[in-house]
Protein backbone atom coordinates (compact mmCIF):
# COMPACT_ATOMS: atom_id res chain seq x y z
CA UNK A 1 0.00 0.00 0.00
CA UNK A 2 1.11 3.85 -0.64
CA UNK A 3 1.83 5.42 2.43
CA UNK A 4 -0.44 8.19 2.83
CA UNK A 5 1.87 11.17 4.50
CA UNK A 6 4.90 9.64 3.21
CA UNK A 7 6.38 10.84 5.99
CA UNK A 8 5.17 14.20 5.99
CA UNK A 9 3.77 15.59 9.44
CA UNK A 10 1.44 18.27 8.12
CA UNK A 11 0.88 20.91 11.04
CA UNK A 12 -3.15 21.01 12.42
CA UNK A 13 -5.10 23.09 11.47
CA UNK A 14 -4.86 21.91 8.07
CA UNK A 15 -8.11 21.68 4.86
CA UNK A 16 -8.13 18.19 3.09
CA UNK A 17 -9.02 18.32 -0.22
CA UNK A 18 -9.78 15.11 -2.35
CA UNK A 19 -9.35 14.76 -6.09
CA UNK A 20 -8.85 11.99 -8.31
CA UNK A 21 -9.82 9.62 -11.07
CA UNK A 22 -9.76 12.04 -14.30
CA UNK A 23 -8.66 15.45 -15.45
CA UNK A 24 -12.67 16.85 -14.28
CA UNK A 25 -12.17 15.65 -10.89
CA UNK A 26 -8.14 16.20 -10.31
CA UNK A 27 -7.41 20.04 -12.27
CA UNK A 28 -10.09 22.17 -10.02
CA UNK A 29 -8.88 20.37 -6.95
CA UNK A 30 -5.10 21.02 -7.57
CA UNK A 31 -6.38 24.62 -8.12
CA UNK A 32 -7.85 25.12 -4.97
CA UNK A 33 -5.43 23.77 -3.45
CA UNK A 34 -3.41 26.60 -4.95
CA UNK A 35 -5.38 28.68 -3.76
CA UNK A 36 -5.87 28.07 -0.33
CA UNK A 37 -2.01 27.94 0.59
CA UNK A 38 -1.78 31.60 -1.03
CA UNK A 39 -4.38 32.32 1.57
CA UNK A 40 -1.68 30.30 4.36
CA UNK A 41 -3.93 27.34 4.98
CA UNK A 42 -2.11 24.57 5.31
CA UNK A 43 -3.33 21.83 2.66
CA UNK A 44 -3.23 17.73 2.02
CA UNK A 45 -3.82 17.47 -1.22
CA UNK A 46 -5.54 13.96 -1.56
CA UNK A 47 -5.35 11.45 -4.83
CA UNK A 48 -4.80 8.60 -6.46
CA UNK A 49 -2.18 7.43 -9.17
CA UNK A 50 -3.84 8.86 -12.21
CA UNK A 51 -3.77 12.05 -10.23
CA UNK A 52 -0.48 12.17 -9.52
CA UNK A 53 0.46 11.45 -12.66
CA UNK A 54 -1.77 14.32 -14.52
CA UNK A 55 0.53 17.20 -12.64
CA UNK A 56 2.97 17.50 -10.17
CA UNK A 57 2.19 18.12 -6.45
CA UNK A 58 -0.22 21.17 -6.05
CA UNK A 59 2.44 24.21 -4.62
CA UNK A 60 3.33 23.75 -1.08
CA UNK A 61 0.73 21.23 0.12
CA UNK A 62 1.53 18.43 1.32
CA UNK A 63 0.63 14.90 -0.48
CA UNK A 64 -0.85 11.28 -0.38
CA UNK A 65 -1.54 9.21 -2.66
CA UNK A 66 -4.45 6.75 -2.33
CA UNK A 67 -3.94 2.88 -3.83
CA UNK A 68 -7.22 2.54 -5.96
CA UNK A 69 -7.49 0.05 -8.38
CA UNK A 70 -8.87 1.67 -12.04
CA UNK A 71 -12.61 0.75 -12.53
CA UNK A 72 -12.89 -2.54 -14.30
CA UNK A 73 -16.71 -4.06 -15.64
CA UNK A 74 -17.87 -7.20 -14.53
CA UNK A 75 -17.81 -8.83 -11.08
CA UNK A 76 -14.66 -9.53 -10.32
CA UNK A 77 -13.72 -5.49 -10.81
CA UNK A 78 -16.19 -4.74 -8.73
CA UNK A 79 -15.21 -6.93 -5.79
CA UNK A 80 -11.79 -5.68 -6.69
CA UNK A 81 -12.67 -2.39 -6.10
CA UNK A 82 -15.13 -2.59 -3.18
CA UNK A 83 -12.26 -4.56 -1.09
CA UNK A 84 -9.15 -2.06 -2.02
CA UNK A 85 -12.34 0.65 -0.97
CA UNK A 86 -12.70 -0.67 2.33
CA UNK A 87 -8.94 -1.11 3.13
CA UNK A 88 -8.95 2.37 2.00
CA UNK A 89 -11.39 3.96 4.13
CA UNK A 90 -10.01 1.94 7.04
CA UNK A 91 -6.79 3.49 6.39
CA UNK A 92 -7.74 7.02 5.85
CA UNK A 93 -9.71 6.81 9.00
CA UNK A 94 -6.99 5.63 11.28
CA UNK A 95 -5.07 8.41 9.88
CA UNK A 96 -7.24 11.24 10.39
CA UNK A 97 -7.72 10.21 13.95
CA UNK A 98 -4.50 10.83 14.44
CA UNK A 99 -4.44 14.05 12.33
CA UNK A 100 -7.69 15.11 12.18
CA UNK A 101 -8.74 17.43 9.62
CA UNK A 102 -10.88 20.76 10.14
CA UNK A 103 -12.67 20.50 7.05
CA UNK A 104 -12.49 17.70 4.03
CA UNK A 105 -13.28 19.30 0.29
CA UNK A 106 -14.20 16.54 -1.70
CA UNK A 107 -14.36 17.42 -5.82
CA UNK A 108 -15.78 13.75 -7.09
CA UNK A 109 -14.99 10.20 -8.33
CA UNK A 110 -14.50 7.26 -6.48
CA UNK A 111 -11.44 8.08 -5.21
CA UNK A 112 -13.01 10.77 -3.01
CA UNK A 113 -15.11 8.15 -1.53
CA UNK A 114 -12.49 6.98 1.43
CA UNK A 115 -11.74 9.96 2.59
CA UNK A 116 -15.35 11.57 2.85
CA UNK A 117 -16.63 8.55 3.95
CA UNK A 118 -14.05 8.80 6.60
CA UNK A 119 -14.68 12.25 7.45
CA UNK A 120 -18.63 11.13 7.81
CA UNK A 121 -17.13 8.16 10.15
CA UNK A 122 -15.68 10.49 12.58
CA UNK A 123 -17.86 13.70 12.50
CA UNK A 124 -15.38 15.80 10.28
CA UNK A 125 -17.40 18.76 8.19
CA UNK A 126 -16.63 17.90 4.54
CA UNK A 127 -18.52 19.72 1.50
CA UNK A 128 -18.93 18.84 -1.94
CA UNK A 129 -17.75 20.61 -5.21
CA UNK A 130 -20.00 18.74 -8.43
CA UNK A 131 -18.80 19.58 -11.26
CA UNK A 132 -21.57 18.00 -13.96
CA UNK A 133 -25.10 18.93 -15.09
CA UNK A 134 -26.42 15.49 -13.15
CA UNK A 135 -24.79 15.06 -9.71
CA UNK A 136 -22.00 12.33 -9.09
CA UNK A 137 -22.50 8.90 -7.37
CA UNK A 138 -20.62 10.20 -4.63
CA UNK A 139 -21.92 13.34 -4.24
CA UNK A 140 -25.58 12.03 -4.23
CA UNK A 141 -25.21 9.31 -1.92
CA UNK A 142 -22.85 11.67 0.55
CA UNK A 143 -25.46 15.10 -0.19
CA UNK A 144 -27.48 14.32 3.33
CA UNK A 145 -24.66 15.06 5.78
CA UNK A 146 -22.55 17.69 3.63
CA UNK A 147 -22.25 21.22 5.15
CA UNK A 148 -22.05 22.63 1.70
CA UNK A 149 -22.45 21.36 -2.13
CA UNK A 150 -20.95 23.64 -4.74
CA UNK A 151 -21.76 23.12 -8.09
CA UNK A 152 -21.22 25.25 -11.62
CA UNK A 153 -24.58 24.89 -13.17
CA UNK A 154 -27.54 26.43 -10.85
CA UNK A 155 -29.82 23.74 -12.43
CA UNK A 156 -27.51 20.95 -11.18
CA UNK A 157 -30.06 17.70 -11.08
CA UNK A 158 -29.93 14.25 -9.57
CA UNK A 159 -30.11 15.69 -6.01
CA UNK A 160 -32.84 15.12 -3.66
CA UNK A 161 -35.15 18.60 -2.80
CA UNK A 162 -33.57 19.10 0.68
CA UNK A 163 -29.95 18.21 -0.64
CA UNK A 164 -30.54 20.97 -2.99
CA UNK A 165 -31.06 23.46 -0.33
CA UNK A 166 -27.35 23.28 0.16
CA UNK A 167 -26.06 24.24 -3.02
CA UNK A 168 -23.85 27.22 -3.66
CA UNK A 169 -22.85 28.14 -7.46
CA UNK A 170 -19.48 28.96 -7.64
CA UNK A 171 -18.38 27.64 -10.68
CA UNK A 172 -15.51 25.28 -11.37
CA UNK A 173 -11.48 27.23 -10.52
CA UNK A 174 -9.32 27.55 -14.06
CA UNK A 175 -6.18 28.80 -15.01
CA UNK A 176 -4.98 32.34 -15.31
CA UNK A 177 -4.16 31.85 -18.62
CA UNK A 178 -7.73 30.63 -19.88
CA UNK A 179 -9.37 33.32 -18.32
CA UNK A 180 -7.60 36.02 -20.20
CA UNK A 181 -8.70 34.15 -23.59
CA UNK A 182 -12.26 36.10 -24.17
CA UNK A 183 -10.88 38.85 -22.37
CA UNK A 184 -7.84 39.68 -25.05
CA UNK A 185 -9.60 38.09 -28.06
CA UNK A 186 -13.81 37.91 -27.84
CA UNK A 187 -14.48 35.67 -30.71
CA UNK A 188 -14.55 36.23 -34.60
CA UNK A 189 -16.22 33.74 -36.45
CA UNK A 190 -13.63 33.05 -39.36
CA UNK A 191 -14.05 34.63 -43.40
CA UNK A 192 -11.63 32.38 -44.74
CA UNK A 193 -9.26 30.45 -42.87
CA UNK A 194 -10.79 28.19 -40.47
CA UNK A 195 -8.99 27.03 -37.23
CA UNK A 196 -10.46 23.78 -35.95
CA UNK A 197 -9.11 22.27 -32.68
CA UNK A 198 -9.98 18.59 -31.54
CA UNK A 199 -8.97 17.90 -27.95
CA UNK A 200 -9.65 14.34 -26.46
CA UNK A 201 -9.98 15.19 -22.55
CA UNK A 202 -7.41 14.10 -20.16
CA UNK A 203 -7.34 10.79 -21.37
CA UNK A 204 -7.42 11.28 -24.78
CA UNK A 205 -9.56 9.92 -27.70
CA UNK A 206 -9.12 6.55 -29.82
CA UNK A 207 -12.45 8.92 -32.31
CA UNK A 208 -10.44 11.59 -31.84
CA UNK A 209 -7.34 10.40 -33.36
CA UNK A 210 -8.89 7.80 -36.09
CA UNK A 211 -12.82 9.30 -36.88
CA UNK A 212 -11.78 12.71 -37.15
CA UNK A 213 -8.97 12.50 -39.27
CA UNK A 214 -11.20 10.03 -41.84
CA UNK A 215 -14.03 12.91 -41.11
CA UNK A 216 -12.40 15.59 -42.18
CA UNK A 217 -10.78 14.12 -45.57
CA UNK A 218 -14.50 13.22 -46.42
CA UNK A 219 -15.21 17.58 -46.29
CA UNK A 220 -16.00 19.40 -49.42
CA UNK A 221 -12.35 20.25 -50.66
CA UNK A 222 -13.14 23.97 -50.81
CA UNK A 223 -13.75 23.52 -47.26
CA UNK A 224 -10.63 21.53 -46.88
CA UNK A 225 -8.54 24.24 -48.15
CA UNK A 226 -9.53 26.64 -45.75
CA UNK A 227 -9.13 24.10 -42.53
CA UNK A 228 -5.87 24.85 -40.30
CA UNK A 229 -6.75 21.80 -37.85
CA UNK A 230 -4.90 21.64 -34.54
CA UNK A 231 -5.95 17.73 -33.26
CA UNK A 232 -5.01 15.65 -30.49
CA UNK A 233 -3.85 12.33 -31.67
CA UNK A 234 -2.82 9.06 -29.64
CA UNK A 235 1.14 8.74 -30.04
CA UNK A 236 0.75 5.20 -31.88
CA UNK A 237 -2.16 7.24 -34.07
CA UNK A 238 -0.17 9.84 -35.11
CA UNK A 239 2.25 9.33 -37.73
CA UNK A 240 -0.91 7.10 -39.77
CA UNK A 241 -2.65 10.62 -39.38
CA UNK A 242 0.08 12.76 -40.46
CA UNK A 243 -0.06 10.50 -43.73
CA UNK A 244 -3.80 10.77 -44.32
CA UNK A 245 -3.72 14.58 -43.84
CA UNK A 246 -0.42 15.12 -46.29
CA UNK A 247 -2.09 12.86 -48.97
CA UNK A 248 -4.65 15.07 -48.50
CA UNK A 249 -2.57 17.83 -48.94
CA UNK A 250 -3.93 19.97 -45.36
CA UNK A 251 -2.15 22.11 -42.63
CA UNK A 252 -2.34 20.04 -39.32
CA UNK A 253 -0.33 20.20 -35.84
CA UNK A 254 -0.86 17.07 -34.17
CA UNK A 255 0.54 15.91 -31.07
CA UNK A 256 -0.82 13.45 -27.74
CA UNK A 257 -1.12 16.58 -25.33
CA UNK A 258 -0.86 20.50 -25.26
CA UNK A 259 0.70 22.75 -22.81
CA UNK A 260 -0.66 25.80 -24.22
CA UNK A 261 -4.50 25.08 -24.31
CA UNK A 262 -4.88 28.91 -23.92
CA UNK A 263 -3.09 29.25 -27.21
CA UNK A 264 -4.85 27.06 -28.88
CA UNK A 265 -8.72 28.07 -27.66
CA UNK A 266 -7.59 31.95 -28.43
CA UNK A 267 -7.10 30.69 -32.36
CA UNK A 268 -9.85 27.96 -32.60
CA UNK A 269 -13.45 28.90 -34.58
CA UNK A 270 -14.53 25.51 -33.88
CA UNK A 271 -13.71 23.13 -30.90
CA UNK A 272 -14.60 19.82 -30.95
CA UNK A 273 -13.95 17.69 -27.79
CA UNK A 274 -15.50 15.55 -24.93
CA UNK A 275 -17.81 17.33 -22.66
CA UNK A 276 -16.21 16.61 -19.28
CA UNK A 277 -17.00 18.66 -16.55
CA UNK A 278 -13.32 20.73 -16.98
CA UNK A 279 -13.45 21.12 -20.44
CA UNK A 280 -17.08 22.40 -20.33
CA UNK A 281 -15.81 24.91 -17.65
CA UNK A 282 -13.00 25.98 -19.73
CA UNK A 283 -15.79 26.10 -23.39
CA UNK A 284 -17.59 29.10 -21.24
CA UNK A 285 -14.80 30.87 -20.37
CA UNK A 286 -12.96 31.06 -23.76
CA UNK A 287 -16.22 31.28 -25.49
CA UNK A 288 -15.23 29.18 -28.28
CA UNK A 289 -18.37 27.20 -30.39
CA UNK A 290 -18.22 23.27 -29.67
CA UNK A 291 -19.11 20.36 -31.14
CA UNK A 292 -19.17 17.92 -28.01
CA UNK A 293 -18.95 14.31 -28.30
CA UNK A 294 -19.72 12.73 -25.05
CA UNK A 295 -17.75 9.78 -23.49
CA UNK A 296 -20.12 7.05 -23.59
CA UNK A 297 -18.60 5.22 -20.42
CA UNK A 298 -18.27 8.13 -18.00
CA UNK A 299 -19.83 7.59 -14.89
CA UNK A 300 -23.60 7.93 -14.67
CA UNK A 301 -23.54 9.18 -18.38
CA UNK A 302 -22.74 12.59 -17.06
CA UNK A 303 -20.54 14.11 -20.19
CA UNK A 304 -24.20 13.23 -22.17
CA UNK A 305 -25.77 15.09 -18.70
CA UNK A 306 -23.53 18.55 -19.92
CA UNK A 307 -23.80 18.33 -23.15
CA UNK A 308 -27.53 17.99 -23.69
CA UNK A 309 -27.68 20.98 -20.95
CA UNK A 310 -25.61 23.02 -22.86
CA UNK A 311 -27.29 22.33 -26.40
CA UNK A 312 -30.82 23.12 -24.43
CA UNK A 313 -29.04 26.32 -23.96
CA UNK A 314 -28.00 26.69 -27.73
CA UNK A 315 -24.59 26.86 -26.03
CA UNK A 316 -22.98 23.62 -28.78
CA UNK A 317 -23.66 20.97 -31.08
CA UNK A 318 -23.57 17.67 -29.86
CA UNK A 319 -22.71 13.77 -31.20
CA UNK A 320 -23.50 10.65 -29.59
CA UNK A 321 -20.74 8.59 -30.31
CA UNK A 322 -23.05 5.96 -31.24
CA UNK A 323 -24.08 8.17 -34.15
CA UNK A 324 -20.26 9.00 -34.87
CA UNK A 325 -18.77 7.66 -38.18
CA UNK A 326 -16.70 9.76 -40.52
CA UNK A 327 -19.83 10.11 -43.12
CA UNK A 328 -21.75 11.23 -40.12
CA UNK A 329 -19.40 13.47 -38.40
CA UNK A 330 -18.34 15.33 -41.85
CA UNK A 331 -21.53 16.23 -42.32
CA UNK A 332 -22.17 17.77 -39.05
CA UNK A 333 -19.09 19.52 -39.27
CA UNK A 334 -19.83 21.31 -42.63
CA UNK A 335 -23.43 21.80 -41.53
CA UNK A 336 -22.12 24.08 -38.55
CA UNK A 337 -19.26 25.92 -40.28
CA UNK A 338 -21.70 26.61 -43.26
CA UNK A 339 -23.31 29.41 -41.05
CA UNK A 340 -20.75 32.16 -39.35
CA UNK A 341 -23.48 33.61 -37.63
CA UNK A 342 -24.63 30.36 -35.69
CA UNK A 343 -21.00 30.42 -34.90
CA UNK A 344 -20.80 33.78 -33.18
CA UNK A 345 -24.46 32.95 -31.57
CA UNK A 346 -23.35 29.89 -29.88
CA UNK A 347 -20.16 31.36 -28.65
CA UNK A 348 -21.92 34.28 -27.10
CA UNK A 349 -24.71 31.78 -25.67
CA UNK A 350 -21.84 29.46 -24.24
CA UNK A 351 -20.03 32.53 -22.88
CA UNK A 352 -23.12 33.85 -21.13
CA UNK A 353 -22.84 30.78 -19.02
CA UNK A 354 -19.55 31.16 -17.54
CA UNK A 355 -19.10 31.94 -13.53
CA UNK A 356 -17.66 35.12 -12.66
CA UNK A 357 -14.27 34.65 -10.63
CA UNK A 358 -15.22 31.14 -9.68
CA UNK A 359 -11.82 30.58 -7.63
CA UNK A 360 -13.20 33.81 -5.10
CA UNK A 361 -16.84 32.18 -5.17
CA UNK A 362 -15.05 28.87 -4.42
CA UNK A 363 -12.72 29.92 -1.42
CA UNK A 364 -15.72 31.93 -0.02
CA UNK A 365 -18.02 28.75 0.22
CA UNK A 366 -14.89 27.36 1.62
CA UNK A 367 -14.50 29.57 4.49
CA UNK A 368 -18.11 29.94 5.20
CA UNK A 369 -17.89 26.01 6.20
CA UNK A 370 -14.67 26.59 8.00
CA UNK A 371 -16.88 29.32 9.72
CA UNK A 372 -19.79 27.93 10.48
CA UNK A 373 -18.18 24.86 12.10
CA UNK A 374 -14.52 25.62 13.36
CA UNK A 375 -12.64 28.80 12.58
CA UNK A 376 -9.40 27.47 10.98
CA UNK A 377 -6.86 29.66 12.22
CA UNK A 378 -3.92 31.02 9.68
Amino acid sequence: MTKIYNKITIKNPYVAVVGGGTGGHIFPAQSLCEILTRQNHNVLYITDKRGQAFHEKPKNTHMFILDLPRYRPGIMGKIAIATRTLIEITYVTWKFMLSRPSLVIGFGGYPSFPPLFAALILGIPYMLHEQNAYAGRVTRWLAPWAQSITTIFRFTKGLREKDRKKIVQTGNPIRDTIKQVWKKSPYKPPHKTIHLFAVGGSQGARIFSTTLTKAIIKLPKELQKRLQITQQCRPEHIKKAQECYKKAGLKVNLAPFFKDMAAEYKKAHLVISRAGASTVTELTAVGRPALLIPLPTAMDDHQMHNALTLSEKKASWYMRQSDVTPESLAKKIEEILKSPKDLEKTAENLHNLKMEDADKALTEAVEAVLNKTHRVKK
